[in-house]
């Protein structure tokens, strides 16, 4: 059922209704709040699509926590050069460099840049789009 409401939840995201969006994968991460262990991969997976949401909505500092909360839970489940882990790392530092974070950012979006590196060639399009992220970071924090 959760997983169900998170895909309706995804698909809301996709056309950019966010409040519909919060309300199925909200409703998925109560879900499996209360029917996975603390450190399940699929309860990292609705803290990180809420995390989005919430970023989505201009819930900035929510977001932040449910994020990190996300990356915590995979760091714990999963192998260390796992592509989630780095998927968490790339939205901490989305959020992070819209919020002005920039250092923060940066480190998130190397941190996302390593283990992708390890993972795929450089050519592939998480490769290319986590290098491009860093490069536009510090051109904004000289803004």
């Amino acid at each position: 059922m959760a997983l169900f409401l998170d895909n309706i939840g995804l698909v809301y995201q996709q056309q950019k209704n966010y409040p519909e969006a919060l309300i199925y994968c909200s409703k998925s991460l109560s879900i499996r709040q209360h029917c996975l262990p603390s450190n399940h991969p699929d309860l990292a997976m609705s803290y990180n699509n809420v995390g989005m949401i919430r970023w989505n909505l201009d819930h900035s500092d929510l977001a932040i926590e449910l994020l990190r909360e996300a990356l915590n839970i995979r760091k714990e489940s999963l192998p260390a050069q796992h592509p989630d882990i780095a998927l968490s790392y790339r939205n901490l530092g989305v959020v992070y460099e819209s919020t002005g974070q920039y250092k923060l950012a940066l480190e998130s979006f190397q941190q996302a840049s390593q283990i992708y590196s390890n993972v795929w060639k450089d050519d592939h399009p998480k490769v290319v789009e986590i290098k491009k992220y860093i490069e536009r970071v510090p051109q904004q924090s000289q803004n």
